[in-house]
């Protein structure tokens, strides 16, 4: 179960920043479109390595009949690209937990010192991440599906 909480655009590309209710962490997502150099790309691929974000990148997917992070026109070809906060050294956010999961989150982990990644921090991650892939985008890439 997750929240979308916000949506905008930032150079172009389509950003995301969702709160994972579950986990009590958010993640955060910039689309590619088809024309970009990236598109088609797994996260995890060496022209990518460079990039700069919370955790590093952790998600990459661009299926038109998917509707995570966001539902989008099956037209309009967008790959995602993400990252997320639920790493170590990342506090969990129990307020947007379900009850059960935060009742026994608090139960066991209450003395827990690491900050919670809010929203204004990761729409600056989702804005650092969009600004890394379009100045890096004028770069040959081979691979990505077109």
């Amino acid at each position: 179960m997750y929240t979308i909480e916000k949506v905008w655009d930032h150079k172009g590309l389509k950003c995301v920043v969702l709160m994972v209710n579950d986990a009590g962490h958010r993640s955060g997502y910039v689309g590619v479109p088809r024309d970009n150099p990236f598109f088609g790309l797994y996260y995890a691929r060496p022209e990518l390595g460079n990039i700069d974000v919370h955790g590093g990148l952790s998600y990459s997917s661009g299926n038109p009949f998917e509707s995570y992070p966001i539902k989008m026109p099956t037209w309009e070809s967008t790959w995602w690209f993400g990252y997320d906060c639920g790493h170590y050294g990342d506090g969990l956010d129990v307020e947007a937990m379900p009850e059960k999961v935060a009742a026994i989150h608090r139960q066991y982990h209450s003395d827990e010192p690491y900050p919670i990644r809010d929203l204004e921090y990761c729409i600056k991650e989702c804005e650092s991440l969009a600004d890394q892939l379009v100045s890096i985008s004028n770069k040959p890439v081979e691979g990505g599906v077109k």
